[in-house]
């Protein structure tokens, strides 16, 4: 089973030599590397152009159009019918490839598989705790059901991570462009409509962070992008289950409350029908009356500070099924 592998390379001449020794060494023989250079500005071109490894293509694209728009020109040269990505300053264990082909071949029906993830840092601001502390959350979802689960709330993949069908892939749309930072997010979300997504509870590869990394230097749109995604989300969800899309009541502070209605909400969006701002301990009779009578269909809670007794007060409302009618939106404005 050929697989290919796809990475986007910006600027990356620091750690790309890691990055391609990684996928070099591999255990895994049946495999071929596309290389997208998008446009960089650095010597990035001219450490591509070194490689003599047959089984590695590079493609150099004049201009930088974001990681989405490079990543769907190397699928698109693509031979194998799984696709692993790899980010270009990341590192892959030897055995990542042949583990997840393994993976795959004994669950057919899976259309992508990731794994768990070891984070690292050459960054001496970056402390220990925010290492385990993403390592953690992308480590702790590994069925298929946790992984649909927390897509309402946020990303629970390494992007990295993942080998996927490339029919599935193209079922689900691929890469969309107009996300710049949050695009794999956004096609886990699509592609979690197509088939079942696991993760391999084994560390296959190594993560690495940094303070110049591109979410990290735009934690606004980042915001912006992953709270527009778990509202699209939600919305192909219940349409799926409805063929309409919900009526939701917007809960959460007026800060929160006006950021996802000026960020997220176009002219032509589905408007929330009631917006409350206020303590849940002081708003439950609200929520029951809107629920039970018809008038909302879900409740969309943005999370943060003022909302830390979320999880008590859906326990304590049996109107209230998390996922199902009631759905928690990570709130950028923590």
């Amino acid at each position: 089973m050929l697989v290919s592998i796809v990475m986007a390379v910006y600027n990356g001449k620091e750690h790309l030599y890691e990055a391609i020794n990684g996928i070099a060494n591999q255990t895994y023989n049946n495999w071929e590397c596309i290389i997208v250079n998008d446009g960089s500005q650095d010597s990035t071109k001219e450490i591509l152009n070194s490689l003599h490894d047959k089984r590695f293509k590079v493609i150099h694209l004049k201009k930088n159009h974001g990681a989405a728009n490079a990543l769907n020109t190397g699928i698109a040269q693509a031979k194998g019918e799984w696709i692993a990505i790899h980010d270009a300053d990341d590192i892959s264990l030897s055995n990542r490839i042949e583990q997840q082909i393994n993976h795959v071949k004994k669950n057919p029906d899976l259309v992508a598989v990731c794994s768990h993830i070891r984070c690292f840092s050459n960054d001496v601001s970056v402390s220990q705790k925010v290492l385990f502390q993403y390592a953690y959350n992308r480590n702790s979802l590994n069925t298929n059901k946790e992984i649909q689960s927390y897509l309402f709330y946020g990303c629970p993949i390494c992007h990295g991570s993942v080998l996927f069908s490339k029919n599935a892939f193209y079922k689900a749309g691929g890469y969309n462009n107009n996300y710049k930072i949050a695009y794999d997010y956004d096609l886990w979300s699509r592609l979690s409509f197509v088939g079942p997504i696991e993760n391999i509870p084994e560390v296959l590869y190594e993560y690495r962070i940094y303070h110049d990394s591109l979410s990290n230097k735009n934690i606004i749109q980042t915001g912006i992008e992953s709270i527009k995604i778990s509202n699209e989300y939600i919305n192909r969800y219940f349409f799926k289950n409805h063929n309409r899309f919900p009526k939701y009541i917007l809960i959460g502070t007026k800060a929160s409350c006006d950021y996802f209605i000026h960020q997220v909400l176009s002219n032509d969006s589905n408007k929330p029908v009631f917006i409350i701002d206020s303590y849940f301990s002081r708003c439950d009779k609200v929520i029951h009356k809107l629920l039970k009578e018809n008038i909302a269909d879900i409740a969309l809670i943005l999370e943060n500070t003022s909302t830390k007794n979320i999880d008590k007060f859906i326990k304590n409302n049996q109107l209230l099924n998390l996922n199902e009618n009631v759905f928690k939106i990570w709130n950028p404005l923590n």
